[in-house]
């Protein structure tokens, strides 16, 4: 997801960044009205709608249905209002927390990186699509979001120092989780699976 900066404070949205790490849940959202009201009930500040469309790239010689986001080198373009990132993510996932080493640059030509993509010996294997409400609240980043054709979901993020300590994770980690049970949100309906996996396993998001 991802519009902080290490300090906690929004980024404006298509902003880069590089060498942080995130720490992250996600959830089934089953009102979405309710948590825009608990999230404004509790003071978090709205920071407007994004629409995001993500084309992620795996290695050519590999079978799109057999590319795994966890091993594999994999990276996502995504468009983001006249943006365009690249981000690459090394990927932990615990009790529904996911931990992300990552490494995130704009590019100013979309169409020549995806030729230079492919001339490396990379394909886009997969799309993802959202549009999402985004809210920040303290250091943390809220997105209510219709991920198609999946549905609704919650996704909170807190972004760190790529030093950060054991310590300042779990800390981290447990102000996720809060802000979750606060939002109204139950720790059954946490997602663990990415949504990449979701959407393959449906047979849709092929690129065209």
């Amino acid at each position: 997801m991802g519009e902080a900066d290490a300090a906690g404070a929004a980024r404006a949205p298509g902003a880069p960044r590089t060498n942080m790490i995130e720490i992250e849940i996600k959830a089934w959202l089953d009102d979405f009205d309710g948590a825009r009201r608990a999230l404004e009930a509790m003071g978090a500040v709205a920071l407007g709608e994004v629409v995001k469309r993500d084309l992620y790239y795996g290695p050519e010689r590999k079978d799109a249905r057999e590319i795994d986001l966890r091993k594999d080198p994999v990276f996502r373009l995504r468009s983001e209002g006249d943006a365009w990132l690249v981000t690459a993510k090394r990927r932990e996932m615990e009790d529904g927390v996911e931990t992300n080493e990552e490494v995130e640059f704009a590019v100013s030509n979309a169409a020549a990186f995806r030729e230079f993509a492919q001339r490396i010996g990379f394909r886009p294997f997969v799309v993802k699509r959202k549009k999402a409400l985004r809210y920040e609240v303290g250091r943390a980043i809220v997105e209510l979001s219709r991920v198609d054709p999946l549905g609704d979901f919650v996704e909170i993020e807190v972004l760190l120092d790529d030093g950060a300590s054991p310590d300042e994770r779990a800390a981290a980690e447990r102000e996720v989780r809060g802000l979750l049970a606060r939002i109204g949100v139950p720790e059954s309906r946490v997602e663990p699976r990415l949504y990449v996996d979701m959407i393959r396993k449906l047979g849709t998001g092929r690129p065209r």
